[in-house]
């Protein structure tokens, strides 16, 4: 049930219109997920209590990573969401830009701007030794992300 929803007012109205529409839902360790009966309240109440349980692991989930980011601030680091875009790096915790990695953004720049593909612009920086932040070479993909914030 946690990967229907993992906020009980969600898992409530997902199931509703899935019984509304006359659909059927089921779960790996429990079956079918019936309809509610008001012949037997327990069956509803018990499938909320899932619901609630889900929603505050949720929470922890949320609380963790927010602590986490805290501590990490507090020692000086980067906290934001992933890694440094590229061309940036983390310097005391604030984003700086990277001369390496700005320089192979220019020239991703003028490649696209010359009209080469994504195929064409990764082989050429890899073939000039322009790094990307993570893995061994550029790739279309790569180049693709990198020019959309460019």
């Amino acid at each position: 049930m946690h990967r229907l929803a993992r906020l009980l007012h969600y898992q409530e109205a997902i199931l509703g219109q899935v019984w509304k529409l006359g659909g059927h839902l089921y779960t790996v360790d429990a079956g079918e997920i019936l309809p509610d009966d008001p012949d037997d309240p327990m069956r509803t109440a018990m499938r909320q209590m899932v619901g609630v349980f889900n929603q505050l692991d949720r929470a922890m989930l949320v609380k963790r990573m927010r602590n986490g980011r805290t501590a990490k601030a507090g020692q000086g680091g980067y906290a934001g969401c992933g890694s440094p875009p590229y061309g940036q790096r983390s310097d005391g915790g604030h984003l700086v830009p990277d001369g390496r990695e700005q320089a192979a953004l220019g020239r991703l720049r003028e490649l696209r701007d010359a009209g080469l593909s994504y195929r064409q612009v990764a082989d050429t920086l890899n073939a000039e030794g322009h790094a990307p932040k993570r893995g061994p070479a550029w790739h279309p993909e790569t180049v693709r992300r990198a020019s959309a914030r460019v």
